[in-house]
């Protein structure tokens, strides 16, 4: 799953450690500190990212809510493309705090070590996005098998419609 991470400076370790934890599940994860290279214009690769994410996981901080914090405007970019949304609290933020996108999903309150339940998390939402998709691959194969069993019984049949006479020559009504 690709899956985009947005963080305030100040909670930089504990993403990294979250990045860490979901790269080695597997999944496809946009670090700034790893994939903005110096120099580049960060904020149109930010909304590429972001656009091209399965999932937006907001790690919402003290910092990360300020009024002029970067990731209120990645937030917006989220929002805009409808990526789904993980909240994830960190120590100091009530819900109340939250901006109203964010209470309008299920916010993640880690009660003990952060980066393992957002991994969890993470790895159920990918599980419950593979089975949904399996779901729609598995109803168009059916569709795609029917349409073909029709096809073919209806070349078959057509064959059929000619009557033959005992020296094989067609018959004409």
């Amino acid at each position: 799953m690709k899956i985009f991470l947005s963080y305030a400076r100040q909670d930089g370790e504990q993403a990294k450690l979250i990045y860490l934890a979901l790269r080695d599940q597997g999944h496809s994860v946009f670090f700034d500190r790893a994939d903005l290279p110096a120099g580049d214009e960060y904020h149109n690769r930010i909304r590429e990212a972001i656009q091209d994410s399965g999932l937006f996981i907001f790690l919402a901080g003290p910092a990360a809510l300020d009024a002029g914090s970067y990731t209120l405007t990645e937030l917006e970019i989220a929002e805009k493309s409808r990526r789904r949304l993980l909240p994830v609290l960190l120590g100091g933020v009530e819900v109340s705090a939250l901006p109203p996108q964010l209470k309008a999903v299920t916010v993640l309150q880690p009660d003990g070590n952060v980066v393992a339940s957002v991994a969890a998390d993470v790895h159920r939402i990918a599980g419950k996005v593979r089975r949904t998709r399996l779901k729609q691959l598995g109803a168009a194969l059916c569709i795609v098998g029917l349409l073909g069993a029709g096809v073919f019984y209806g070349v078959q049949s057509r064959g059929q419609d000619q009557i033959l006479g005992k020296d094989g020559a067609p018959a004409v009504l």
